[in-house]
């Protein structure tokens, strides 16, 4: 998910879920990360990866069912919350993360 703040800021936004096996536990558990990326966008035709900036996770209760859209709402307000963007900021990723 691409997202363009004001002052011409480019970032995109990424999540990976990972299994993992809890065997004190004996259930088999789910981390969604979320992570946000700052793009230089110089050219219209090169975009270059600056690297990442915010990083979100969330890890499935033990009794939880995964819920794939949850886990990402929360990751993402995890990692929107941890780089410290101000409130015009944050509601422009999550339009655009409604809108997809």
């Amino acid at each position: 998910m691409k997202v363009r703040l004001a002052e011409d800021r480019y970032f995109d936004v990424w999540w990976k879920r990972q299994k993992t096996v809890d065997e004190e536990h004996e259930c088999e558990r789910v981390e969604t990360s979320c992570m946000v990326g700052r793009i230089d966008e110089t050219s219209a035709k090169k975009r270059e990866f600056q690297g990442e900036i915010a990083i979100g996770i969330t890890l499935q209760g033990y009794n939880d069912t995964h819920v794939k859209k949850i886990g990402r709402k929360v990751s993402l307000a995890r990692a929107l919350s941890s780089y410290g963007f101000n409130k015009t900021e944050r509601l422009a990723f999550w339009q655009k993360y409604l809108a997809s």
